[in-house]
């Protein structure tokens, strides 16, 4: 009777399967590999596997010992890996065909829709709240769009909530807690912006826990998590000796793009230009959460996470809030979003399909929108085809011209915008073709890297990416 009531039913299914269309779509509308971040963090999956090929354990403990993320380099080498072997098969151009790998990475964004889904039945929701969480999840943009990029941030969460699912509900002993703390552990090591999910799952943990047994689930929870860090410590020191720490304290101290101050605001700008309408949907039914007790979990997983941004932003200027972190809010508001809500639904049956409706028009607009975007890589490819003799330059990012100087065509903008400079003066001639920027056609973009004053000039400047024939026009007398 237990495993009936997490079966999944086919109204999930049909959610499940959608999702995973609208991704693999959105994929092969181009963009991976646009974020520098992908470029070099990824390839470390390729570097990995060919050292191991070529039996270069040098490069390979290199590759599995960066002070960046390290354990992504693991994470990812099992699509890499597929990767190779079909590109081998098919005679695939591994530089061209990178949609095959975020392919497989989108399915994690896919699989947290059903883990949240899980999570709400297996802390004593009904199907129709758990159905409802679904149907949020899906709807949520921030949840959809880093689906095209070849990024961990879905992978870790994947990893957090499946962490959730093992120790959230009352009746899960000291075992699934100590594995839920490995997982959690692992999430943090693999990407390690993680942590403010990470510490909302250990609160909701202990917030469900019965009463006298917090304390030993909270133990059990953060033993396991402290016996993967130890492992982890002891594995690199052997590998690659106390160097890796003093990397990595420069890494961190690296990571300073944005504004400190904006901490405590940045969430719920940036969810805002993702969600729009439903922003204010899931705040409404989170207010309503306040009067069942039984959802509490959910505001104190939200809770903490805007809690900890606040706290190392605004407060102590240790770490600056960006969009991916905002994100790890999701979850939690689309779990008491619906768990506020379930009550007037059972009264009011039509409320769901009006919560429904809105849901499924606010993500049908805005993700017209993603689905619309042009991205530098696929622009630059298309002029080359048809332009050879091109060079490139940029208006607002400092970056030196790029190519022959005597080149008839230029091409305006087509890279990430950072870092943001002065303008600089555009190229005189005559315009052939301008696109928007993805950094001006989608404003969540923005709240990654950008400062305020950053992105004052992203939104008052035109960074359109545009093809500029610079040789005089003859045609007129």
């Amino acid at each position: 009777m237990a495993l009936r009531r997490y079966r999944p039913d086919p109204r999930l299914w049909a959610v499940l399967a959608i999702s995973v269309l609208l991704r693999w779509g959105l994929i092969h509308q181009g963009g991976t590999l646009y974020i520098p971040d992908e470029q070099y963090r990824f390839v470390r999956c390729y570097q990995l596997l060919f050292a191991v090929q070529a039996g270069d354990w040098a490069g390979a403990v290199a590759a599995v010992t960066h002070p960046d993320h390290t354990l992504f380099a693991l994470v990812g080498a099992g699509p890499a890996l597929i990767h190779c072997a079909l590109a081998r098969w098919f005679g695939w151009n591994l530089d061209t065909s990178d949609w095959f790998p975020a392919s497989l990475f989108a399915l994690a964004s896919v699989f947290n829709i059903y883990l949240t889904w899980l999570l709400a039945l297996r802390c004593g929701a009904r199907r129709e709240e758990a159905r409802l969480v679904s149907l949020l999840m899906a709807c949520s943009v921030s949840m959809l769009f880093y689906a095209r990029h070849l990024l961990p941030y879905d992978i870790v969460m994947a990893m957090a909530l499946i962490a959730a699912n093992l120790a959230a509900p009352r009746s899960a002993g000291v075992r699934p807690c100590a594995a839920a703390g490995a997982l959690l552990a692992l999430s943090v090591l693999t990407y390690y912006g993680n942590w403010p999910l990470v510490a909302a799952v250990i609160a909701l943990i202990a917030w469900r826990s019965r009463r006298g047994a917090w304390r030993a689930r909270l133990a059990a929870t953060l033993g396991g998590a402290a016996a993967v860090g130890a492992a982890f410590l002891i594995a690199v020191l052997a590998l690659a000796g106390p160097a890796f720490f003093s990397q990595a304290h420069v890494f961190s101290e690296n990571v300073i793009q944005g504004d400190y101050a904006e901490g405590w605001s940045h969430p719920w700008a940036y969810l805002w230009y993702c969600e729009h309408v439903m922003l204010l949907v899931w705040v409404a039914g989170a207010l309503l959460c306040l009067r069942r007790r039984t959802g509490y979990g959910w505001l104190i997983g939200a809770g903490v996470v805007y809690g900890l941004l606040c706290l190392t932003s605004t407060v102590l200027h240790r770490f600056v809030t960006e969009g991916r972190f905002d994100r790890l809010m999701v979850p939690f508001l689309c779990l008491a979003c619906a768990h506020g809500l379930y009550p007037l639904m059972r009264r009011q049956p039509r409320l769901f399909s009006g919560v429904a409706w809105i849901a499924i028009c606010q993500a049908g607009f805005t993700f017209s929108v993603l689905y619309g975007l042009h991205f530098p890589r696929e622009v630059r490819a298309q002029v080359l085809r048809e332009h050879p003799d091109v060079r490139y330059a940029w208006n607002i990012t400092g970056v030196p011209p790029k190519g022959d100087p005597k080149a008839r065509y230029v091409l305006l903008d087509t890279s990430m915008m950072y870092p943001i400079q002065p303008q600089a003066p555009v190229p005189a001639g005559r315009v052939l073709f301008s696109l928007p920027h993805p950094e001006q056609a989608f404003l969540p973009y923005q709240y990654e890297h950008y400062s305020p004053a950053e992105r004052e000039i992203l939104r008052h400047t035109d960074i359109s990416m545009r093809l500029i024939d610079t040789a005089p026009d003859t045609s007129k007398p």
